[in-house]
């Protein structure tokens, strides 16, 4: 349930370009100089090469979370995977552009912590990796003049990365003589990305309404909103958007064929994949079996699925 709170300035966001990175598929070039990135976001790239990998990564997650956690959902993350160029579904500050906001601060965080663990950046620097993290995600936020977007904005990716620290796994290595555990070392390791995806999913259904002409009282955000996303302007009519999606005619939940169409209905889609078949062919001689040659079939494997009209 979305709940409307005060009145804050709306402006258009574009925050999220650098998701686009999931689609940089030529390793020669510079993923520096990727489009979608921003220039305070080039220069923070160049400065931290060792995080090059975590941002592809991270990236790639997200736009692959999005859709497998709101496949049942009428938006059904339509628009992420066309990103760096920026769509109506995440071209202004609403649910849908907080969730994705959201996901890809905590992705990140969760991205940059695994490339740490790992091994693979060298010394691993727990302050200066937070410190990359916030200051990548957040930079666009903070050049905003409109202060409530900004409010918004920076709120959304705090959430994403407040939820990845909350989903981030308690590891312990023991020490001591044959595993005696007589010493126990225990730390932080990286989160889970899909439990993150999912407390996130579940913080979209309830994200919060805002509208006030500057900035959010900051007892107001600790308070009230704390944990909770907050959006601007009203989704667009997902129904608009379902045509053609998949859906299940068996289901009460959210994935549905009756709310996924919508009303419109939908229709039966048979897809036959034809393989071929093969067996071992033998006669038999003088009481024995031989082989024969090998003999091959065309099958066809049936997939059934309902469509969105």
């Amino acid at each position: 349930m979305k709940i409307t709170f005060l009145s804050l300035l709306f402006s258009t966001t574009s925050g999220l370009s650098w998701l686009g990175l999931h689609r940089y598929s030529n390793e020669e070039m510079n993923l520096c100089e990727f489009e979608g990135l921003t220039r305070p976001q080039k220069r923070l790239c160049q400065k931290y090469p060792q995080f090059q990998p975590a941002l592809k990564a991270a990236s790639l997650s997200t736009i692959n979370l999005c859709k497998s956690t709101m496949k049942g959902h009428l938006w059904g993350c339509q628009g992420a995977d066309k990103l760096p160029a920026v769509g109506p579904e995440l071209s202004q500050a609403t649910s849908e552009s907080a969730f994705v906001h959201a996901l890809g601060a905590g992705q990140l965080l969760a991205a940059l912590k695994k490339i740490c663990r790992s091994g693979a950046t060298g010394s691993c620097d727990e302050a200066e990796l937070r410190m990359f993290a916030i200051q990548f995600t957040d930079v666009l936020a903070m050049s905003r003049r409109a202060k409530g977007q900004k409010t918004v904005e920076l709120h959304n990716n705090d959430v994403g990365r407040t939820t990845a620290d909350r989903h981030s796994r308690l590891v312990c290595k023991c020490h001591g003589q044959s595993g005696s555990c007589t010493q126990k070392t225990c730390w932080r390791g990286s989160p889970d990305p899909e439990k993150v995806a999912t407390e996130l999913s579940a913080k979209y259904e309830s994200a919060a309404k805002v509208r006030a002409q500057d900035e959010l009282p900051a007892i107001f955000r600790q308070y009230v909103v704390r944990d909770r996303l907050l959006y601007i302007k009203n989704s667009i009519n997902h129904c608009e958007t379902t045509h053609g999606r998949e859906c299940n005619p068996e289901s009460t939940e959210k994935n549905s064929c009756d709310r996924l169409c919508c009303g419109r209905g939908n229709i039966q889609r048979v897809l036959r994949e034809p393989r071929r078949e093969c067996k071992m062919e033998t006669i038999k001689v003088d009481g024995s079996l031989w082989p024969a040659g090998i003999k091959c079939n065309t099958v066809y494997d049936e997939t059934t699925s309902f469509i969105c009209r």
